[in-house]
């Protein structure tokens, strides 16, 4: 015998009176369960929620690592440091990608594997789109064969890599590419697929070799006093 049985024992009343006293009871009782009910559905949906808004977070890329020497590969990093997407832009690029497994690495280590897979005759630019960028060259600058291959990093900004990606570049090829067209050079963008990051800084430097001679001369030319140094940084790097 239940509690409310033994309690109804000792009860006189009529059948109907009893019968309203368990109705009662086990409304209440239901009730009861379904304010429990409610509560473990509401903290479900609360802890739901902070995981979906933690996983949006953690899979929302903010920082584009873009690593070129022969293979021309970007990393999509979120703001915990994570890879969080990979994308290339030639084939040799997709070769390097079909090996590593890049995903949810710290970028460092990610440049770090793909650093170690470049032929040495390739050259290396490391650009950075992250507001950021010195924190990133910083723990880029680390690494040992970053060193080796004498690479340069560069900082460019979200207007760079959109008019990059809409060339079919990746953001430190189509950096170059400006430079060069700041110097009047005749490389094209579909030159600039087929080349090697080494042949792209190899352009870079002859451009800036001839820019220093006609300085020179020119400086020669209007004599010491009224000779003046001109230097030019591009808005997409430095």
């Amino acid at each position: 015998m239940n509690p409310l049985q033994k309690a109804l024992g000792g009860v006189k009343a009529s059948e109907g009176q009893k019968q309203r006293i368990r109705a009662l009871a086990a409304a209440r009782a239901g009730a009861k369960k379904k304010r429990w009910a409610l509560s473990v559905a509401a903290c479900a949906a609360m802890l739901f929620l902070a995981l979906a808004a933690g996983g949006f977070l953690y899979l929302t890329p903010v920082t584009v690592i873009g690593v070129d020497g022969s293979p021309s590969v970007e990393l999509l990093v979120n703001r915990f440091d994570r890879v969080v997407g990979t994308k290339s832009y030639n084939t040799e690029g997709q070769a390097a990608l079909s090996t590593l497994s890049l995903t949810h690495m710290p970028f460092w280590e990610a440049v770090g594997l793909l650093l170690e897979g470049l032929p040495p005759e390739g050259g290396l630019a490391v650009t950075a789109v992250s507001e950021d960028a010195a924190a990133i060259q910083a723990a880029v600058e680390q690494n040992p064969v970053y060193q080796a291959f004498d690479g340069q990093f560069y900082q460019a900004d979200r207007g760079c890599l959109a008019d990059a990606h809409a060339q079919g570049l990746s953001v430190g090829r189509y950096r170059a590419y400006l430079e060069l067209q700041q110097y009047g050079s005749s490389v094209t963008i579909d030159d600039c697929r087929h080349m090697t990051m080494g042949e792209l800084q190899q352009q870079v430097k002859a451009c800036q070799g001839h820019g220093k001679e006609a300085s020179s001369s020119n400086a020669s030319s209007q004599g010491n006093s009224y000779g003046h140094g001109h230097s030019y940084k591009h808005r997409y790097g430095h």
